[in-house]
């Protein structure tokens, strides 16, 4: 069994599943909870402008979307109808009678039968609710069947595969598990801009819209990166995948651990990807070089600005022994006595996630009871635990519909309105140029 899932063994709802907890932890279930999230924040968008139910079918995106926002909110939020609410406000994508009862009348029953949360007698209220960074992948594994997700397998299919860099359109047609139906499945992720047709070299690729952030000054970085050819735009496209990987946040002792890189070697890259915008430098509370930049399904780069380097939690999931299995334990009880995880954990690992979590601002002091762990309010604490947790496990949290936005790179301080509108075309087509260059060579 997979150590991921290790400081969940205890809950008695984790428990019922524990022969499935293994298949939790496969690359193609981690791909379909981003392109889940993909596919719901570009439908929430296109129905925003007005436009008229698109062509696709994205049935399954849709339901299982609203089983995770669902799961994520029973932790906070007991209230059945609060609950609901919610979920609709984040999945509008139809009327606003058929979202209700559609979530009332399939959502809520699927989720109980599943065993991953549990009512009152009166069906109002949630008595229990399986820990999200389990009870989030085993709801869409459990969806990956059926008539729903047969409709959706295509599109699935696509967006795995250009998640971390473009293909071309020919190779993911060929590779299409429905190929007679591959023309409308491509065609319905173009429709709602999850995915976007460019050609390079005269070549036809499929490009993730999320991959080119969505910024027109981001064209200027990619078309930087990609006029080297060789080892550094591998470099690069490993950075980007290692950190998307990782949650958008990494650092120097985790580009050693994945990539081999020699810390020469680390220092330079890091910091082309600063100056060109690919990634913002920061460093670790130890002073080591970290790159950070948004990814989607993930707040914890771009959020929780009343903190003090809120990623560098993440340092602690990766590399502190027991690290999660604490973090679950604050979480849940959101106060703990530092005797008692002295008792059961390794005094260092202890000692070492006091100092980081008191360092970010998670730990407020408490006058009365020095030893205790107190988990501080209304900086969104409780939050950044589960974030943290979440992304331990590979998993993701479907974006909200309003919220902080993401960004590439802070240019628009530097850059007015009437600069970026006028250059961004050109950018665009010298983007496509050198792209195509790179991929020739």
């Amino acid at each position: 069994m997979s150590d991921l899932f290790k400081p969940y063994l205890s809950d008695p709802m984790v428990q019922n599943i524990i022969d499935e907890l293994d298949t939790l932890n496969e690359p193609n279930l981690n791909k379909m909870i981003v392109s889940v999230d993909w596919i719901i924040s570009s439908l929430r968008d296109y129905y925003a402008k007005g436009r008229v139910k698109p062509v696709g079918r994205f049935s399954a995106s849709v339901f299982m979307s609203r089983g995770m926002l669902f799961l994520d909110r029973a932790h906070s939020t007991k209230n059945i109808d609060d609950i609901i609410n919610y979920v609709f406000t984040n999945t509008r994508t139809a009327t606003d009678k058929n979202i209700i009862r559609n979530i009332q009348e399939v959502t809520i029953p699927r989720l109980v039968g599943l065993g991953l949360i549990e009512l009152d007698d009166s069906g109002r209220t949630v008595t229990g609710v399986m820990p999200y960074p389990v009870s989030s992948k085993y709801f869409v594994r459990k969806n990956v069947v059926g008539k729903l997700f047969d409709q959706q397998i295509n599109q699935f299919a696509i967006l795995a595969s250009v998640q971390d860099f473009p293909v071309e359109r020919d190779q993911l047609a060929s590779s299409a598990p429905r190929q007679e139906l591959f023309e409308r499945d491509h065609n319905a992720l173009s429709e709602i801009d999850v995915i976007r047709n460019k050609a390079y070299n005269g070549v036809p690729y499929t490009v993730a819209k999320d991959y080119l952030m969505t910024n027109k000054e981001s064209l200027d970085v990619w078309k930087a990166i990609l006029e080297a050819s060789g080892p550094v735009r591998a470099a690069f496209r490993d950075l980007m995948v290692l950190q998307g990987d990782l949650g958008g946040y990494i650092s120097e002792q985790d580009i050693i651990a994945y990539l081999g890189w020699k810390p020469r070697a680390i220092y330079k890259m890091f910091r082309r990807a600063d100056s060109l915008g690919l990634s913002k430098l920061t460093r670790t509370l130890n002073w080591e070089d970290a790159l950070i930049r948004p990814i989607a399904g993930s707040k914890l780069t771009y959020n929780f600005t009343q903190l003090n380097g809120a990623p560098q939690i993440l340092t602690l999931t990766r590399w502190v022994p027991d690290s999660v299995d604490i973090l679950e334990k604050l979480y849940r009880a959101g106060s703990i006595q530092s005797d008692e995880l002295l008792n059961e954990f390794n005094p260092s690992t202890v000692g070492k996630i006091e100092h980081v979590l008191t360092e970010i601002g998670v730990l407020e002091a408490d006058k009365i009871n020095e030893g205790l762990w107190n988990v501080a309010k209304n900086k969104g604490c409780e939050e950044l635990l589960l974030e943290a947790n979440t992304i331990a496990v590979k998993s993701r949290r479907i974006s909200e519909a309003k919220g902080a936005q993401t960004k590439l790179a802070d240019y628009a301080k530097y850059l007015d309105d009437k600069t970026i509108e006028g250059d961004s075309k050109k950018l665009e087509v010298e983007f496509d140029k050198e792209f195509g260059a790179a991929i020739k060579k």
